[in-house]
């Protein structure tokens, strides 16, 4: 069952009524003019880091921008995850790197056990990165589902805190965070 998105310009202030997702109460932003929003920003790279550190020790991120001297090192990771099929330009990660590409807009069923494995690691106490190419959609859905993983949230909290600690059109694909806040409301 999907959710009622609303998308208007009044109703994007507005807060979530029940069965329904709103960007401020993190899911899904429909509206033309924050997507355009969203993309100029990114297709920018004004003032955005690399990577940014979504919980304690987890990091989600792109591949496609030149490093900043503020951005950490991919040898500081015992674990990157990287969801793009061109990875080849990366320096090398000094622990361990797990490649497993999906094309963007796909919801591939092995992904739950995916972030499964991701969440035993960072229990274990490794420093993660799960990157995908901008790190915008697929890099932000495996992280929301480890997340899930996690913690006791929602699908809808941890869009979010995504959002909250990367940047507020993070999820732009509606696909992905529909996903996290329709599972998360299934399994519970």
């Amino acid at each position: 069952m999907g959710l009622e998105v609303k998308s208007s310009p009044r109703t994007a202030a507005a807060t979530c009524q029940p069965g329904t997702i709103s960007p401020m109460n993190a899911c899904v932003c429909t509206h033309p003019s924050a997507a355009a929003a969203g993309a100029s920003w990114w297709s920018r790279g004004a003032g955005r880091p690399r990577w940014s550190e979504v919980t304690p020790g987890l990091w989600v991120g792109g591949r496609q921008r030149r490093r900043s001297p503020t951005d950490p090192n991919l040898d500081r990771f015992a674990l990157v995850v990287s969801l793009d099929q061109n990875t080849a330009d990366e320096e090398q990660t000094a622990g361990e790197e797990w490649q497993r590409f999906f094309p963007d807009g796909q919801l591939p069923s092995w992904l739950p056990e995916l972030a499964a494995e991701i969440a035993i690691r960072h229990r274990d106490g490794d420093r993660i990165l799960i990157r995908c190419r901008e790190g915008i959609n697929r890099s932000a859905l495996v992280a929301g589902l480890t997340l899930l993983e996690l913690q006791p949230a929602t699908g809808c909290a941890v869009v979010a805190q995504l959002r909250g600690r990367r940047h507020p059109h993070i999820l732009a694909r509606r696909a992905y965070a529909q996903h996290l806040c329709d599972r998360t409301r299934q399994e519970r």
